[in-house]
């Protein structure tokens, strides 16, 4: 082949390529392949968001749980000790009479 028949060639083969239907083809599924890249790129962030949050929930409702435990361990404690405190306000009221009475003694006797 001499030069000319070369450059025929390459214009020939330019011309083919601009009407091609294979090179729109190729064109069309490359557009639809970067449409689908970009719809799953948005749908594999929107998944991880998912994860993440189950995640965050999981670990929240640990915490809720152990929180729970605390605060019937608390409870617990508290009622405890309400009822401690009661039976120290029987025995103070208790004791209470007894120096109010032995008190009315004590001043009995100062006045004989």
């Amino acid at each position: 082949m001499n030069k000319d028949q070369v450059v025929v060639f390459e214009k020939q083969m330019k011309e083919l390529m601009e009407d091609s239907r294979l090179v729109k083809v190729d064109k069309a599924e490359v557009d639809e392949y970067n449409k689908l890249k970009t719809q799953y790129e948005s749908w594999r962030k929107t998944l991880n968001s998912i994860m993440e949050d189950l995640q965050d929930f999981r670990r929240l409702r640990e915490e809720s749980k152990t929180l729970e435990v605390q605060v019937q361990e608390l409870d617990d404690a508290l009622a405890d000790s309400q009822t401690t405190l009661v039976e120290h306000q029987q025995q103070a009221e208790t004791v209470q009479a007894e120096v109010d009475e032995i008190r009315g003694l004590v001043d009995l006797c100062k006045r004989w």
